[in-house]
């Protein structure tokens, strides 16, 4: 079974990782940022040199999903005013590619998710 919580970095910029364990919280690994590799405005970033107006992805929740999968949710400064969104297969070593949930409006504080099993998410 694997724990699995989220994190902030703070390198000027910050960005959102997830740190999971795989024996009940003996020992614990970082997983990559959603931020590493991703490109923002023509640019590829890494979470640790992050100095980009507007990229960092911050107050993150994560959900696991019925299929075993992982969804972070991320408060973000892009301008866009919607919630940043990113899927694991791999309980949260490494992100799917960002993207800006329509549906979603990005909150002025960090937002709360859960996952309610009737609803099929």
């Amino acid at each position: 079974m694997r724990l699995a919580g989220e994190l902030l970095s703070h390198h000027g910029k910050m960005s959102c990782a997830v740190i999971f364990s795989d024996d009940h919280g003996v020992s614990w690994r970082r997983g990559i940022s959603p931020n590493d590799g991703r490109t923002f405005i023509g640019q590829s970033l890494r979470a640790e040199t992050l100095s980009t107006e507007g990229a960092d992805l911050t107050e993150s929740q994560v959900i696991e999903l019925p299929d075993g999968g992982l969804r972070v949710y991320m408060r973000n400064h892009a301008g866009l005013h919607r919630t940043a969104v990113a899927m694991s297969l791999d309980g949260g070593e490494t992100w799917s590619e960002t993207k800006y949930d329509q549906a979603l409006l990005d909150p002025v504080c960090q937002s709360s998710v859960i996952t309610y099993p009737d609803m099929g998410d």
